[in-house]
């Protein structure tokens, strides 16, 4: 009798157990996206639990790879991954799948393809007239592929850390002169799609950083004038261009509301602004989305 007792007891623990918590029993890897409607310069955030780590990834979206990062662990909780993915400003709409291929520490294999829509409007355009000395800048190869290089120190960052805590600021104040995406024709000649947002206002208006960060460009280049680029974590990276100053330095920790430059024309420029840009694991994505 005593025995036929312990092993009920034990059956209705294990019993209550599963109902307490179906989910740790029936799914090692729970998935969600926040959102299946991609826009223009739109982000989907991938959150990942799971009862293991992590030990090989893959996950891709229209022909690139994008990277979970972990979140800090609680004890008692499931381990959480989150990536923020996107696509190139210069897709047209149509439907496209996030594909998640993953092994955790236990074994176990999840695969799944989730269908995303791209949501492209028709991209607003405008004119450019350059000075003579500008445009043979911006057509400049040479001196383009240079400071590209310099940008990509940032934009290829994949730092397994983040750091902001809450919504980004705006950077300046001013008018928008110049929409992320918009198709810009130059002197008439050649064409390029804008990778952020202009921000117009006098010179020497202050420039801060939206969000806490680690500066990791700041130098003075010929196309994109005074440069400032921020880390953010988890390939999140801000840049601002054309500053007439710049007060922080490569390697410097700000703080969200610290004044990191001022606004100027510097560079490629035909007025006063600042060039916002945001990336998220090298995919060029409209800041202002990120303001709320």
């Amino acid at each position: 009798m005593k025995k036929f007792i312990l092993c009920c007891l034990f059956v209705a623990f294990w019993v209550c157990t599963l109902d307490a918590r179906p989910s740790e029993v029936a799914r090692p890897i729970r998935m969600e996206v926040s959102t299946k409607v991609l826009g223009l310069g739109d982000v989907v955030r991938l959150d990942v639990f799971t009862t293991k780590p992590i030990i090989k990834q893959d996950v891709t979206f229209i022909g690139k790879s994008f990277t979970l990062f972990m979140m800090p662990k609680k004890p008692r909780t499931r381990y959480h991954y989150v990536s923020f993915i996107a696509a190139s400003r210069k897709l047209k709409s149509g439907l496209h799948f996030l594909k998640t291929d993953l092994t955790l520490s236990s074994n176990f294999k999840f695969k799944k393809d989730t269908r995303i829509t791209l949501n492209v409007p028709k991209r607003p355009t405008g004119k450019v007239n350059l000075s003579e000395k500008k445009n043979g800048l911006s057509t400049n190869s040479k001196q383009l592929a240079k400071e590209i290089n310099i940008l990509n120190k940032g934009f290829y960052l994949k730092t397994p850390k983040l750091y902001i805590k809450s919504a980004f600021k705006m950077p300046a104040k001013g008018r928008l002169s110049s929409k992320f995406g918009s198709l810009r024709k130059y002197n008439g000649s050649y064409s390029r799609s804008h990778a952020g947002v202009d921000i117009a206002n006098k010179v020497g208006s202050p420039v801060i950083a939206p969000n806490n960060g680690k500066v990791v460009v700041s130098q003075d280049l010929d196309v994109h004038g005074r440069t400032i680029m921020i880390d953010h974590g988890f390939g999140l990276v801000t840049v601002y261009n054309h500053l007439s100053e710049r007060f922080s330095k490569e390697g410097q920790w700000v703080n969200k509301g610290d004044l990191i430059g001022r606004i100027g024309s510097t560079g490629v420029a035909t007025g006063p602004h600042l060039h916002w840009g945001m990336s998220v694991q090298n995919v060029r994505v409209d800041a202002l989305k990120w303001i709320n």
